[in-house]
């Protein structure tokens, strides 16, 4: 499936709203988190990476421990200061043409009610383009990683509300959120998400 880059998603719009480009720096030296590189025998567990790139087969098994993330946030038309904020992660297809419309409809809603809008691309900075198939927890721990140097992105550059960033994920962005909601995960970052919403569920963390 040919993909679409968040450029469109810009132009899609941008007339309701003020969106930029953004590169952002990837954290993932946690202590949960390994040193392991990933194996057949060893993906779930790889996961919890303290690499960008941990070698996966999706990534052609590069390895890369430091890197940045695309992402393009919006803020709301008029807005100044700091602002609610939510991030869409997308599914396991990547930024493709259907999560693209899903993306500008819930950054309609959003934008539309004050609410900041970052539309974050797992894939693209680690040349990956798709990774479904069965229930991938391998890249819902990998990609919780990519939500949270998000997080941090925003409030360290007084963007968003620290108490009010939100994350909302499809398909394997879904997952991803689920074990953004796990208590052990979530008690060695510096910074919290406010709620997370992921498959019409919404867990409070």
């Amino acid at each position: 499936m040919k993909r679409i880059f968040p450029m469109l998603i810009l132009t899609l719009i941008s007339t309701a709203a003020s969106a930029e480009m953004v590169k952002i720096p990837w954290k993932g030296d946690y202590a949960h988190n390994y040193d392991a590189v990933y194996t057949p025998d060893n993906k779930h567990r790889s996961g919890l990476s303290k690499n960008l790139l941990n070698g996966a087969p999706d990534e052609g098994g590069k390895v890369q421990k430091d890197g940045v993330l695309s992402a393009e946030i919006i803020k709301p038309k008029g807005s100044t200061g700091q602002v609610p904020f939510i991030i869409l992660m997308h599914g396991c297809t990547g930024l493709s043409k259907a999560v693209a419309i899903w993306a500008k409809e819930k950054a309609k809603v959003f934008l539309d009610n004050g609410i900041g809008v970052v539309i974050l691309d797992s894939f693209k900075p680690r040349n990956v383009e798709r990774t479904c198939g069965e229930a991938n927890y391998h890249w819902g721990w990998r990609r919780a990683e990519d939500a949270y140097s998000a997080l941090d992105y925003l409030i360290e550059n007084k963007l968003a509300v620290p108490s009010e960033v939100y994350v909302m994920g499809r398909s394997n962005g879904g997952t991803a959120v689920m074990m953004i909601s796990h208590s052990h995960y979530s008690s060695n970052h510096r910074n919290t998400f406010a709620a997370v919403f992921g498959s019409r569920r919404v867990v409070l963390v």
